[in-house]
């Protein structure tokens, strides 16, 4: 009962302080970074993703940096003249962009390492896209994501954005 009146002392007056005690004090989470190319919808999804963190916990996040790397994605796609089907999931997205690229097609003497990062990184957003659905509050879940697993999910997906936003 005292904990109760604790937590909505700390919900209503200190949202900060109850993010740090309900989610623990975790390693510093990989920067977002700011974006060259960008949308609107996308700049809002990463906005309420960072208040969502503080707030509500990474786990509350991850719908919302997963919508703006999709939204990410297409504004990629759009401002380079990459094809894509009508309604695509981010998957093929990434998939799209990372193909018919110029940047993608020489990547130095490492080429064939950074290539299969990046396929990798394809799994991941495939990953993150399924815990998306699953267990991120985008869809009634009796199971969501932990913590420490939300900010797993949101930190591959930062880096995917740090990676192609410094490359393109």
């Amino acid at each position: 009962m005292e904990n109760d009146k604790i937590s909505a002392r700390l919900k209503d007056k200190h949202p900060d302080v109850l993010t740090l005690v309900v989610v623990g004090i975790a390693p510093a989470p990989v920067a977002q970074p700011p974006l060259k190319i960008s949308t609107q919808a996308v700049e809002t999804a990463l906005a309420d993703a960072e208040a969502l963190i503080k707030t509500q916990g990474p786990a509350s996040a991850v719908d919302r940096v997963h919508t703006a790397l999709h939204g990410f994605f297409l504004a990629v796609c759009d401002a380079h003249a990459i094809a894509y089907n009508p309604n695509p999931g981010v998957t093929e997205l990434f998939k799209a962009i990372r193909q018919p690229h110029p940047i993608f097609q020489n990547l130095g003497t490492h080429g064939g390492q950074i290539t299969l990062l990046l396929q990798h990184f394809a799994g991941v957003v495939h990953v993150v896209n399924e815990l998306r659905n699953q267990a991120s509050g985008a869809h009634p879940s009796k199971h969501p994501l932990g913590a420490d697993e939300a900010m797993l999910a949101i930190n591959g997906m930062r880096t995917v954005f740090a990676y192609l936003n410094g490359k393109l």
